[in-house]
């Protein structure tokens, strides 16, 4: 694994009035996650403020039904709750899966350690997802298409897959933090896109090839 990179995991904030809008787009998106994997959502994380709901176990059940809203294909793998300012009535519940309380905190220091605890343990989470499908992407039976593609037989041929396994698995290289073997598996894709005239995942493969030269 490459040294001295900067690794990051980037939010947007999805509420009030917009959720069911953002939602929807958050599907829609979700169709391309195989084409753009950098941009998929790979988790999502709801807050709460504790004072404000002293039911915690309805708490726990409105969390329950909107994480239920992100079980479609393509979702986000990871989904947490994070609950602050437990009040001392409000005690923790090992049942409640996913839903973790945030102790208060007289400093912001201390909040920040807490909340970098908690995203740094996603973030962990997160790259032994992508090694895993390094991994195991043959067992798993993948076949890489997009929504312009309605017709899957076409795009079962051995062929075309190769190409774009290829670009795929240069995509998860460079989250986990690896240029050097990206490179390898984008130049691997351009030629193999390009020998079967597979001209949207070919442009894919030299779009990236940029960056990777960066990091």
């Amino acid at each position: 694994m490459a040294t001295g990179l900067i690794r990051r995991i980037y939010f947007d904030f999805l509420g009030g009035e917009r959720l069911s809008a953002d939602l929807e787009q958050v599907k829609t998106h979700a169709g391309w996650d195989q084409y753009y994997v950098h941009q998929r959502v790979a988790a999502a994380i709801f807050i709460c403020y504790c004072p404000s709901s002293p039911d915690l176990d309805g708490l726990f059940n409105e969390f329950v039904t909107a994480k239920r809203r992100l079980q479609f294909p393509g979702g986000p793998t990871h989904v947490k709750c994070f609950a602050f300012e437990p009040l001392e009535s409000q005690e923790d519940n090992r049942s409640r899966e996913d839903f973790v309380l945030v102790p208060p905190a007289d400093k912001i220091e201390r909040m920040k350690g807490y909340l970098g605890t908690l995203i740094e343990d996603l973030g962990s989470h997160l790259l032994r997802d992508f090694h895993k499908y390094m991994r195991n992407y043959e067992r798993m039976g993948l076949i890489l298409k997009t929504p312009l593609e309605t017709d899957t037989n076409a795009v079962k041929h051995a062929k075309l897959q190769k190409g774009r396994h290829n670009k795929y698995l240069g995509d998860l290289c460079l989250l986990i933090g690896n240029p050097k073997e990206a490179s390898a598996y984008y130049q691997a894709s351009q030629e193999l896109t390009r020998i079967n005239n597979d001209w949207l995942w070919y442009a894919s493969a030299l779009q990236v090839e940029p960056w990777e030269k960066k990091m």
